[in-house]
């Protein structure tokens, strides 16, 4: 909606009407809310506006069972989680959520062959999903979209911990046995519910983590189209 206007003239009233025509739930247009407003922040510090838009319009009514902070997290947030959880292949693989976008079935599926540590790169290209027989199975990433998720620099010592001494086709992310990792798993080796207590969230998911990529990339100071 956004999508060809001129930043300047964006207005608090533009920015609402877009809301109100977006696709998605109250939840989702508060995660576009906030990567709009930080893409704008950046503007303000590059004096090419006075004042952020964004931060003027009312949000989205979110549904009443829903928090309605972004389910991005701040960098502040992110540390803590990280630091909240032993080192080893859980933190290892919040890491890996939080600093690719992947989802949970996809970092769960990412082999090491999948990972380019010389090129910066990992090709994102099967999933992990529960198949009708209730055996988990290896699938294409939701709709069929591979992708290359350039490897952060925050990145890195996790990764290279998580790669350390395996094969080609190992699993990347693994429990500390070497079992396959998925969800219950995790929430259960890293204490989900005191995690959401630590960040007074207490509607946040494991899958959430993965919003918290585009925030961190504007805080850093990455362009909107590199993003």
């Amino acid at each position: 909606w956004l999508g060809r206007r001129r930043i300047e003239t964006i207005t608090a009233g533009d920015v609402e009407q877009a809301l109100t025509e977006w696709s998605g739930g109250a939840s989702t247009k508060i995660d576009a809310l906030a990567v709009l407003s930080r893409l704008l922040d950046g503007a303000v510090r590059a004096n090419l506006i006075p004042m952020n838009q964004a931060r003027l319009a009312r949000r989205p009514v979110a549904e009443a069972q829903l928090n309605l902070r972004s389910r991005a997290l701040t960098t502040e947030e992110v540390a803590a989680v990280l630091d909240a959880v032993p080192e080893g292949p859980y933190r290892n693989y919040l890491a890996g959520l939080i600093y690719t976008g992947m989802r949970a079935n996809e970092a769960a599926a990412l082999q090491v062959g999948d990972v380019d540590l010389a090129g910066r790169a990992i090709h994102v290209h099967r999933s992990f999903s529960t198949n009708l027989e209730g055996k988990v199975a290896e699938y294409t990433p939701k709709s069929h979209k591979e992708r290359d998720v350039p490897i952060a620099a925050a990145l890195l010592p996790y990764l290279e911990d998580a790669i350390a001494s395996k094969r080609r086709t190992d699993l990347v992310f693994t429990g500390p046995k070497g079992g396959r990792i998925n969800g219950s798993n995790v929430r259960r080796a890293v204490h989900w519910d005191d995690l959401k207590a630590l960040l007074d969230r207490s509607d946040y998911r494991l899958h959430d983590l993965r919003h918290t990529l585009a925030t961190l990339l504007f805080d850093g100071g990455a362009a909107a189209n590199d993003v």
